[in-house]
């Protein structure tokens, strides 16, 4: 049994810490900056569903050598290669919880990199699982405080619009680390309920 109402507990605190640390100063045009610790989440998402969609096309064994040689600069990327590797070998999805909740308590993760390591294990989770790479990022999302789901919807919204790569584009969500980013604040916002649902979805 998968526990998801820890899971959410510890997904609604790392979203508290988060906001005690680094307030959003939304100024009267509705804007506020985006630090390099939410484009570090922002670009956590992007991984999940690169892995997805090249599972779907090329299968899981395919994200082996993807992660080795491409996600090496990521980073999560201890996280989520160990984490991938289990999926690959085909571990049983409640084992897997239980390693990575067993090594989570044991670490002193809070706040940005808590989520971080709870967006890359519920990603994996829904890759093993066989979901659609557009499910898997909604559900992602929503693990975001909400004015970053807000964010990363106006700016994949924006970046399809215009038919660009995220290496061409503005508003790639992998942008330098140091730039000032200011974004709009948008009211996006899921209940205790709907979250439990989503990851119940996911197992």
């Amino acid at each position: 049994m998968i526990p998801v109402e820890y899971i959410c507990r510890e997904i609604k605190k790392s979203i508290a810490d988060i906001r005690e640390i680094d307030p959003k100063d939304v100024g009267e045009d509705g804007f506020f900056s985006v630090s390099e610790k939410d484009q570090m989440l922002l670009r956590t998402i992007e991984v999940m569903v690169k892995c997805s969609k090249l599972a779907e096309i090329e299968g899981l064994l395919s994200l082996e050598e993807f992660i080795c040689y491409e996600m090496e600069e990521f980073s999560g990327y201890k996280y989520l290669n160990d984490m991938i590797m289990l999926v690959i070998d085909g571990t049983d999805p409640e084992l897997i919880v239980q390693m990575y909740l067993f090594r989570y308590c044991s670490s002193r993760l809070r706040a940005y990199d808590a989520l971080q390591y709870f967006i890359i294990l519920v990603g994996c989770l829904s890759i093993q699982s066989g979901e659609r790479h557009r499910v898997i990022e909604q559900k992602l999302i929503y693990m975001l405080p909400e004015e970053l789901t807000g964010e990363y919807i106006r700016a994949k919204d924006k970046s399809d619009n215009n038919d660009q790569t995220p290496e061409d584009g503005d508003d790639d969500l992998c942008a330098d680390d140091n730039e000032d980013v200011r974004v709009r604040h948008d009211s996006l916002y899921l209940s205790n309920d709907e979250i439990n649902k989503l990851l119940n979805g996911l197992v």
